[in-house]
């Protein structure tokens, strides 16, 4: 089977002292992962920027090495940002870091030097660690993207919620579970793909269609947006991976109904590329 052992690249940890921490343990997690045939996840985490608060979500991984790597996030104002990254990577189940802002300048006419910029730090750091960075950033930050993804073209970058990106005026709050992004399909990402799809450090997560869709499952309002022309054809399957943003999809639409949204989306492609979006791109990037 194509999709037998697949990779979830995108599950949420959530920090114990979160009122959402009852929806995620690592029990059912695995639990999904083996009633769907996944062997492997990464868990992306949003905790503090203090290392000691991390001990819940660094044992979960650690209670399963082989099948779990974690991404935490970094925010580029925190105190201590380098040797934060340099103390977190050294888990050796920790691969990379979540960068949700990379520019308070959002002018797009404006000189970028992103040397001036304070996420310029993370990259930096990460090129020297070998992280992976994902980014999940603004659409009037995307802009900015293309300048780091040419200055730092050994590092790694993960873009997610199938390149829908957040903007301030139409995302709910997370509060809501599973969170909605109100956003006109297609959205101006459909223009960013163009751009971005030409840095070969650039991958895709296809995931968070729940969260962009207007309508229940199957998603039909956004069937369009997974044509080969915006992903497969741009990107190569070398370059896609899928998520399935457990926990907060573990009732509606469920576990499984995620993973079978990107099936039934990527029939049109070979067993071959099949194979590479369920497990082989996110095995040789991730573990």
């Amino acid at each position: 089977m194509v999709w037998e052992n697949s990779i979830d690249c995108c599950v949420f940890g959530v920090e114990s002292r979160s009122p959402h921490r009852f929806s995620f343990t690592i029990e059912k997690l695995v639990s999904e992962m083996d009633a769907n045939l996944v062997d492997k996840a990464v868990i992306h985490y949003a905790g503090s920027d203090e290392i000691e608060d991390h001990g819940s979500f660094l044992n979960d991984l650690s209670s399963f090495p082989a099948r779990f790597r974690g991404l935490m996030k970094v925010h580029s104002k925190a105190p201590a940002l380098v040797s934060y990254m340099n103390r977190v990577f050294e888990h050796r189940q920790i691969v990379g870091f979540i960068v949700d802002s990379i520019s308070d300048n959002l002018n797009p006419f404006d000189v970028v030097e992103i040397e001036k910029l304070e996420a310029y730090k993370i990259w930096s750091t990460a090129d020297q660690l070998g992280a992976v960075l994902v980014i999940d950033v603004q659409v009037a930050e995307a802009h900015i993207v293309p300048y780091f993804l040419e200055r730092f073209p050994n590092v790694k970058v993960i873009a997610p919620r199938s390149l829908v990106f957040r903007t301030v005026a139409s995302e709910v709050s997370c509060i809501d579970v599973p969170p909605r992004i109100n956003v006109d399909m297609p959205t101006e990402s459909k223009f960013t793909i163009q751009c971005w799809s030409e840095f070969p450090n650039l991958y895709v997560c296809l995931s968070g269609y729940y969260s962009f869709s207007k309508e229940a499952w199957p998603y039909n309002d956004i069937r369009r947006w997974f044509e080969p022309e915006n992903f497969v054809d741009r990107f190569g399957a070398d370059r896609i991976m899928w998520g399935s943003e457990f926990p907060w999809t573990s009732n509606v639409p469920g576990y499984d109904r995620t993973l079978d949204f990107v099936k039934n989306r990527l029939q049109y492609v070979t067993a071959d590329q099949q194979k590479k979006i369920a497990r082989d791109t996110a095995l040789n990037l991730l573990f």
